[in-house]
């Protein structure tokens, strides 16, 4: 039986809008200053400066970082970032800009899934946990591939679930035995309000008792053929999750009718034509995707192995508040209603399907990087935003859960508690972290900055605040509503604080751009020759918009005209051991300045030429 909300329909339009401006902060966030910093090393850099070669050559077949061909993944990537460089410029905010556009699709996609399954409350609710994850935030704008991979496979998992018939898609703790989801354009004007009772709604477009719905079956295997060009091999994996779906839900029988003889040559068509083309061109490159799928799966390839549980604190973590209103089967949630859900067709239970089979997938590869999980953000969030719509149309009545039956009992688990102390937790941290100077040395960041460290996280101390009293009013029915929306709103600040203080404030000012800028300030010679030793930094050839090459002994470097000077950039360690090995050559070197970068400093030096 239904339970009534003693929240007023008043507070519940308030909420409803919190949560929308909350959403849109959200995607403000994405593409807020996305231009202010400099790129990451390594990974932007390489993915800037192949779309940049890409850009200036006009092959749009075969990446290239700087003389090389890049085969590892598909092209996609280097097109969307080679057309939004020929649009707004060689600079960041091109690089990373299709990144945070497919981030925002995925976050408005998110909200239509949710409010088409259940209603526009649990849509929003659910792209608020996903744009306020610090995953997204983070790898959501990075100029690499997995954001636009996780729209793409988001995409195909969303559409996955609507080719499938799934009668009552959101049967929950919050409905009784025989109802059906509200439908969203019949929500209530007020803004979906809980409480109310829920319209029944025919099977989604009209589909039948157990068949699949061709139209979405079409983009299905679409969207998997996207995210198959994106990044490979890997994007099989919502092909995957389908497939599991239908075996542990009892619907085995509908492989049969999911076009697999004409889905899956479509999926694999558009990278398997790029793969044959290139191939021709350069036959090296059967070697190189062999080491990108059969080494990275085996060894790690380019990337050190990792334990099977490497995954799990980036998720509980990367994830988080969403992890923290998740349903656990041995605590608050009973493995026979897992069973039961699987077997109705409810979309928290595919979701859950959607998470465990590709975590279980990438814990299995050896190669491991933290971004890889950020596909598994959306569903994750569609699944703790289902558990908080339930939860808000059940009132916190303790006497009347102790005397209930223990089947009825409805099971809340204290998560604002455990957020609150989570949040706590972190702040003390990072205060004890930032306050100790020998600990702020090891960041390598420049004098002015570290001074400023503690004064840019000190109005952190919002954050517990807000959590401890979003945790108070959780265990009052009537405030419930405002709880959630408070403690949303809260770190929605918190994270959009911490990427203002951490970009602004930190890696802005080591940007390789202002080290150029100083650089040609300080010498005449506009065509110098620039090589690095002992550094591994992907961003200099996008920055210089020229080849900029690792040499192991500038005394080798004998192409140099004589009429041009030659720049040597060091690390500080490499270069004493150079000097040390080599003082003759070193004398013949001087220094300009020192780069204070995050994680090295580094020396830069101008060859001192027999004229002078």
């Amino acid at each position: 039986m239904m339970a009534v909300d003693t929240t007023t329909p008043r507070t519940w339009r308030a909420v409803y809008v919190i949560t929308a401006l909350v959403v849109l902060w959200a995607m403000f966030n994405v593409v807020a200053g996305l231009g202010d910093h400099p790129l990451m090393p390594p990974d932007e850099g390489r993915y800037a400066r192949a779309s940049q070669v890409m850009l200036e050559s006009g092959d749009y077949l075969v990446p290239r970082f700087d003389e090389e061909p890049r085969l590892q993944k598909p092209p996609l990537i280097y097109w969307l970032q080679s057309t939004a460089m020929a649009l707004l410029g060689h600079n960041e905010l091109a690089a990373r800009l299709p990144s945070a556009l497919a981030t925002i699709g995925m976050i408005a996609l998110t909200f239509w899934f949710a409010a088409r399954c259940r209603d526009r409350m649990t849509g929003l609710i659910a792209a608020a946990l996903l744009g306020t994850m610090p995953i997204t935030l983070l790898v959501g704008r990075l100029a690499i591939i997995d954001p636009t991979l996780s729209l793409f496979w988001t995409a195909a998992i969303f559409a996955g679930y609507l080719m499938i018939d799934a009668p009552s898609p959101f049967q929950g703790e919050g409905q009784g035995e025989g109802q059906t989801a509200q439908s969203p354009d019949r929500a209530q004007q007020a803004g979906d309000v809980p409480g109310s009772t829920p319209h029944p709604v025919s099977p989604l477009e009209g589909r039948g008792a157990r068949g699949i719905h061709r139209r979405w079956c079409v983009m299905f295997y679409l969207a998997t053929a996207l995210a198959v060009f994106a990044k490979g091999p890997i994007g099989l994996i919502p092909l995957a999750v389908v497939v599991v779906y239908l075996l542990v839900s009892g619907r085995a029988d509908l492989l049969k009718r999911m076009g697999l003889w004409w889905g899956v040559p479509l999926t694999i068509a558009p990278v398997a034509a790029w793969a044959l083309a290139v191939a021709w061109m350069h036959p090296e490159a059967w070697a190189v995707w062999q080491q990108q799928i059969i080494g990275r799966i085996t060894t790690g390839s380019d990337h050190a192995p990792e334990p099977w549980y490497f995954y799990l604190p980036i998720v509980l973590v990367g994830m988080f508040p969403a992890t923290a209103w998740l349903k656990l089967p041995w605590a608050q949630y009973r493995w026979a209603d897992v069973k039961a859900q699987l077997r109705q067709g409810a979309a928290p239970a595919y979701m859950m399907v959607a998470v465990v089979v590709p975590l279980v997938i990438l814990s299995a590869i050896a190669g491991k990087m933290p971004t890889y999980v950020l596909p598994l953000a959306a569903p994750l969030a569609i699944m703790a935003a289902a558990n908080l719509r339930d939860w808000l149309d059940v009132p916190l009545n303790h006497a009347a859960i102790k005397t209930a039956e223990p089947a009825s009992r409805p099971r809340l688990p204290d998560s604002m508690m455990t957020m609150a102390i989570a949040v706590t937790c972190g702040w003390i941290g990072v205060m004890i972290f930032v306050t100790t100077p020998s600990l702020v040395d090891r960041l390598r960041l420049y004098p002015e900055a570290a001074q400023r460290l503690p004064m840019w996280v000190a109005p952190l101390v919002v954050a517990p605040i807000v959590m401890w009293i979003a945790a108070v009013w959780w265990r009052q029915a009537s405030r419930r509503a405002a709880a959630i929306t408070l403690a949303t709103a809260g770190l929605c600040v918190i994270w959009s604080w911490s990427l203002l203080q951490i970009e602004d404030g930190i890696l802005a000012p080591t940007s390789d751009r202002l080290l150029f800028k100083q650089l040609d300030d300080m010498t005449t010679d506009c065509r110098a020759y620039i090589g690095y030793l002992g550094l591994a930094d992907s961003t200099l050839s996008f920055y210089r918009n020229t080849y900029v090459p690792r040499i192991d002994d500038p005394m080798n470097w004998t192409d140099v005209p004589a009429d041009h000077d030659l720049i040597i950039f060091a690390g500080a360690p490499q270069w004493a051991d150079y000097v040390e090995k080599r003082p003759d050559a070193a004398a013949r070197f001087k220094q300009l300045f020192v780069w204070h970068k995050p994680r090295k400093d580094w020396i830069i030096l101008r060859q001192v030429k027999a004229s002078e």
